[in-house]
């Protein structure tokens, strides 16, 4: 994790502003390409925010339009939360043209796997919170089909009539180590144990 500088607590001065724009024409660049993505004309506020990120941040102008690309493709057109994102990359050592397109990428592909994970479990009206962003991603990574997630949900309703991530998880972590890959092998594991736990007498002649 890389140590990037804080915003600043007191705003740059308009003429510093000018003195950096005119000196650096990547930052000329950066302005006029993140008012076109964001279909807005710049406040002072906002101009200090972008010449603040490449100046003293550090961040290249192509990587920073990278990431208002990014925001504003999430509906996220607010500098600061361009700024606490591009913040943010930085931190993680993505630094260059290169890992921030990589970046986009995971971003992207987790975007449509959440998608259709929250389809799978009927989640209808609401965004995934945090946690059940980490269950998601770790099924993900697991390479878990949505098939048996969609079947881990079923068990999980039938055992407690409810949406409960924790217990969908720990279904699919079992089946995941045991190399169970689609519903009808875990049916086929659930029958086995199912038979495994049937005493081995019958109840009726005991009685």
């Amino acid at each position: 994790v890389k140590e990037v500088p804080k915003p600043p607590e007191t705003k740059l001065t308009m003429k510093e502003v000018l003195r950096l724009k005119s000196e650096d024409e990547g930052i000329a660049h950066v302005l006029s390409e993140a008012e076109r993505i964001l279909g807005k004309t710049f406040t002072t506020s906002d101009t200090e925010t972008i010449v603040w990120l490449i100046s003293y941040a550090g961040i290249s102008p192509e990587v920073l339009i990278t990431v208002i690309a990014y925001c504003a493709g999430i509906g996220k057109n607010n500098l600061r939360y361009i700024q606490k994102t591009a913040l943010e990359w930085l931190e993680n050592g993505i630094d260059t043209i290169e890992a921030a397109e990589e970046r986009m990428r995971v971003l992207e592909e987790a975007k449509s796997w959440e998608g259709e994970v929250k389809r799978v479990l009927e989640i209808y009206g609401r965004s995934l919170v945090s946690k059940e962003k980490e269950f998601c991603e770790s099924w993900r990574i697991y390479g878990i089909s949505s098939e048996l997630i969609h079947f881990a949900y079923e068990k999980c309703i039938e055992k407690t009539a409810k949406l409960s991530f924790p217990y969908i998880n720990k279904l699919l972590i079992s089946w995941h180590q045991k190399g169970i890959k689609t519903p009808a092998e875990a049916a086929a594991e659930n029958k086995t144990k199912d038979i495994d736990k049937k005493p081995s007498f019958d109840l009726d002649e005991l009685e």
